[in-house]
């Protein structure tokens, strides 16, 4: 199949590292508008628009098969109670006392750093009654 035939084949040549090395279509469609790629200019590639384009750019680019080794071989054996530990030391800044389990979804913090003379501080329920 020569050039004519199939477009798209020299763009996934000239794009291949970015292509082999994306995450997803979005990154290289993320590529393709910061090189100035248009919807129109995706038409000569016969895609609607440069997100089609991009996901056929992502299909057809090979990659690496992932290694899943078989099962795990960990020495670890689950114990009562383990899902009551923290996974990992907590983060400077974290929120003391946070612990993973996996039937409560965690609660987000929201930490402000607000200027002295900024005024006070009103929650969002005595927003809402002004």
């Amino acid at each position: 199949m020569n050039a004519s035939a199939d477009p798209v084949r020299g763009l996934l040549h000239q794009l291949h590292d970015l292509c082999a090395h994306a995450v997803d279509p979005l990154e290289i469609a993320a590529a393709l508008e910061a090189r100035g790629l248009t919807d129109r200019a995706a038409a000569r590639f016969r895609h609607r628009d440069v997100f089609s384009l991009a996901e056929e750019l992502y299909a057809r680019t090979p990659r690496p098969a992932l290694n899943t080794g078989g099962p795990c071989t960990s020495d670890h054996t689950a114990r009562p109670g383990d899902a009551d530990r923290p996974v990992a030391p907590p983060a400077p800044g974290a929120a003391a006392g946070a612990r993973a389990r996996p039937s409560e979804p965690a609660e987000p913090t929201v930490l402000l750093e607000l200027p002295a003379d900024a005024g006070p501080v009103r929650s969002a329920p005595e927003l809402e009654r002004e």
